[in-house]
């Protein structure tokens, strides 16, 4: 491998841990310049913690310590899939791989017999990127937007958010409520008497005692139209048994005169 690819590489891992750098700087400086408006943030990584912390506040009945929410919140941040910590650990690797590479230039430029005035140039540039990198994070001082951020977040929270939260807890759910929970609401009163709270249950109830009631009474019907059927049946058998025992003593008879006869079917009929 020549000199110029090796040096190629060492410049490229310099640039990129300087530009990781770069990247997690600007992010810290824009969230805190957003804190100084947090009511009316446009920021979505700001807005997302304040709603986890009405959330969390609502359902625990409080947070207890508000620095570890927030410690937490920004131990969280990321770039897409990569979290700010691992972004910052890889700018500081990139920084030692750079010194690496150039350290096996070297020792391969040695091997190969090359002169010291060949190898200048990977001291030169291992120099004066470190020195790049250092100046860039000194002038950047994440540690220390990192901490202010956090000293930002806090008194946000402990001063304005926890009071509203206290005072407007009503209002604060009203306008965490999404347009799906508001439309299932609105059909559910729009709907007649079945559903309405309690309603429902009575409504469910009274039917039911309705239902046993109706069921009485047929009973009640079907037994007294039993009981006129026997009635009725009873006397057609009795007339029937007394046709035939007025024939039987007819024929019987024979002889009798009809008065005599006309008389016990008087008698029988009577």
């Amino acid at each position: 491998m020549s000199h110029n690819v090796i040096i190629g590489i060492v410049v490229l891992l310099i640039v990129l841990s300087i530009i990781f750098q770069i990247m997690i700087g600007v992010l810290y400086q824009n969230m805190i310049n957003e804190t100084d408006n947090m009511t009316a943030t446009d920021n979505q990584i700001l807005k997302q913690c304040k709603k986890k912390f009405a959330n969390c506040y609502r359902m625990n009945g409080g947070v207890t310590n508000i620095p570890v929410f927030v410690d937490k919140f920004i131990n969280h941040l990321r770039i897409g899939n990569i979290s700010l910590i691992s972004l910052q650990h890889w700018s500081g690797q990139l920084v030692l791989f750079s010194v690496f590479v150039s350290g096996m230039g070297i020792y391969t430029g040695i091997t190969r017999g090359d002169r010291f005035i060949s190898l200048m140039p990977y001291y030169i540039i291992s120099m004066i990127g470190l020195y790049i990198y250092f100046g860039v994070s000194s002038a950047i001082d994440i540690t220390g937007k990192k901490q202010l951020l956090k000293t930002n977040l806090v008194d946000y929270m402990e001063n304005h958010m926890v009071k509203r939260l206290e005072l407007l807890p009503e209002s604060m759910r009203m306008a965490d409520m999404t347009e799906e929970d508001l439309g299932f609401r609105k059909s559910r009163n729009s709907m007649p008497g079945v559903i309405k709270k309690a309603g429902y249950y009575e409504k469910d109830e009274n039917e039911d005692a309705e239902d046993v009631e109706d069921a009485r009474h047929t009973d009640l019907n079907d037994a007294e139209d039993s009981y006129e059927d026997a009635e009725l049946k009873a006397k057609a058998a009795k007339t029937v048994d007394k046709k035939r025992m007025a024939k039987n003593q007819k024929d019987g008879a024979g002889h009798m005169g009809d008065d005599e006869l006309e008389m016990l079917l008087r008698e029988f009929l009577s």
